[in-house]
């Protein structure tokens, strides 16, 4: 027996991928159709990421694929088993991942938990503070540094399209520090404050 047929998600990946094909639609295409990133449409049907149900419903109508198929297909997300989320490596800078694997993971999250004592977590950044926290912290062309400003913002849609709990812990110090100046600061505390009213 394969390691597809062994694993239902690969299934579940399959399935999706065959309506996209008959769609004649490209990964790139069907992303931007149900507002996420061309790598998560490749993991979920490769049975590498969990697809929520959102994603299903808004896939299913993207293709067009038949209607009576959304209720099995959402019959087999609830049945199919959960993964646990990547261990960190100490010994590592960060998520033994790529940044569509740290996506899928917050998607995948039915609460997002986060304690940061040096900087304001990514998902809460405003634009400003990104831009002097990658200027501060890499080496990169401001070319890059703007593609990545790019991703971190697109990466932060999952507060608005996804809704789910999140919790946040920072310091005092953190919030009172002059990170690139009062202008940004100011910037960032005002996102802060904006984000904590939707709640």
């Amino acid at each position: 027996m394969t390691s597809r047929q062994n694993n239902p998600w690969a299934q579940l990946g399959a399935r999706l991928r065959k309506f996209r094909l008959t769609a004649g639609m490209s990964g790139r295409t069907l992303a931007d159709a149900i507002g996420c990133d061309q790598s998560r449409v490749s993991r979920i049907e490769l049975g590498k990421s969990h697809v929520t149900k959102q994603e299903t419903q808004e896939w299913l109508r993207a293709t067009r694929a038949p209607s009576d198929s959304l209720a099995e297909l959402l019959a087999e997300i609830d049945a199919a088993p959960r993964k646990s989320a990547p261990q960190r490596n100490s010994s590592l800078n960060g998520w033994q991942a790529r940044r569509g694997d740290v996506e899928s993971i917050e998607l995948e999250a039915a609460s997002i938990l986060t304690w940061h004592s040096s900087f304001v977590p990514d998902l809460l950044q405003s634009a400003a503070y990104m831009r002097h926290f990658f200027h501060s912290t890499t080496y990169s062309s401001k070319r890059t540094i703007a593609v990545k400003i790019a991703e971190r913002i697109d990466r932060q849609n999952i507060l608005y399209t996804f809704p789910r709990k999140m919790e946040v812990v920072v310091t005092e110090c953190l919030l009172r520090q002059k990170f690139g100046g009062t202008h940004v600061m100011v910037d960032q505390l005002d996102r802060i404050t904006s984000l904590a009213k939707r709640n």
